[in-house]
């Protein structure tokens, strides 16, 4: 792992119990951000770039054997998280609450999903 260093967890616990979460970078999340008065647009569009760059290193290097990204950016990477799965990496998504998007994943080889409303969701897939 190049710029990607080692960090205590990823000493100490096997890679493949290591989730790396990822998500998309977009105006409405740096929006939001301003708005509860966190941080200044750069610095977040800044942290949240390198972080998913960092994110997909870590994973493309082993040091992550599970994909932990939301649905958004799933879809939007579907290339790349198609690679890692071949590759033998699950993939926990979240947060899944519409059928469809439980459909699509399923069918992309996606084993673990995380909802809201997980009770609903599981009725819903079975009716179909």
């Amino acid at each position: 792992m190049s710029r990607t260093r080692p960090r205590y967890l990823g000493r100490t616990v096997d890679s493949s119990l290591l989730c790396q979460l990822m998500t998309e970078v977009n105006p409405e999340y740096i929006q939001e951000l301003l708005e509860s008065g966190q941080v200044g647009r750069a610095g977040v569009y800044s942290v949240l770039c390198r972080s998913v760059a960092e994110g997909i290193e870590l994973i493309n290097a082993g040091g992550a054997g599970i994909i932990g990204s939301g649905v958004a950016w799933t879809r939007a990477n579907e290339k790349i998280v198609r690679r890692w799965l071949d590759e033998g990496r699950q993939a926990r998504i979240w947060t899944v609450d519409r059928p469809a998007d439980a459909q699509y994943l399923i069918g992309l080889g996606v084993g673990e999903l995380t909802s809201n409303r997980p009770v609903e969701l599981r009725r819903e897939l079975e009716q179909h």
